[in-house]
């Protein structure tokens, strides 16, 4: 019956990530939407050890980029799970994958093994990774607020133009 738990937990959390990513846009701000964000976000925490590449790229893989939700459970998923996130290779998964903005993310997040989400919030860390940096404006605490860590993504300029 051991074998069963991890099978049924990815059956579980792909049930709610193909939900979240049925619903797209409408994700955020609606009663749905948050319905599915709290299921999405309760199963990362319960079932963060289970987690592979596959399931992560899907949760914060949106329409036409990242999903705000997926890296809120990308930050939960740190948060909780930091040895079991960090041995997957989101890194490297997202730049193969097109998304050199969520693998700043990562690298960041990887690069600060000690800091949870919130932490980030000041906006004040030096940190670069394949050319990109952010750099956060007077806004970017409200900002963070209301985006979660997905504003991390917003302050995102070239290296060499700073």
């Amino acid at each position: 019956m051991r074998n069963a738990a991890p099978i049924m937990a990815g059956v579980q959390f792909d049930a709610v990530v193909r939900e979240a990513v049925l619903i797209g846009d409408k994700l955020r701000g609606t009663l749905e939407g948050n319905a599915i964000a709290d299921q999405l976000f309760a199963l990362v925490r319960k079932l963060g050890t289970q987690m592979t590449v596959e399931t992560v790229g899907i949760m914060v893989r949106g329409e036409d980029a990242y999903s705000r939700t997926g890296i809120s459970g990308l930050g939960i998923l740190y948060d909780e799970y930091f040895a079991d996130a960090s041995s997957l290779g989101l890194t490297k998964h997202f730049l193969e994958n097109g998304l050199s903005d969520v693998a700043y993310y990562c690298a960041l997040r990887e690069a600060y093994p000690d800091k949870q989400t919130y932490d980030f919030l000041s906006g004040q860390f030096e940190f670069v990774f394949a050319g990109l940096k952010c750099v956060p404006d007077d806004r970017f605490s409200d900002k963070f607020t209301n985006r979660g860590p997905s504003a991390i993504l917003d302050y995102l300029t070239p290296a060499d133009s700073v």
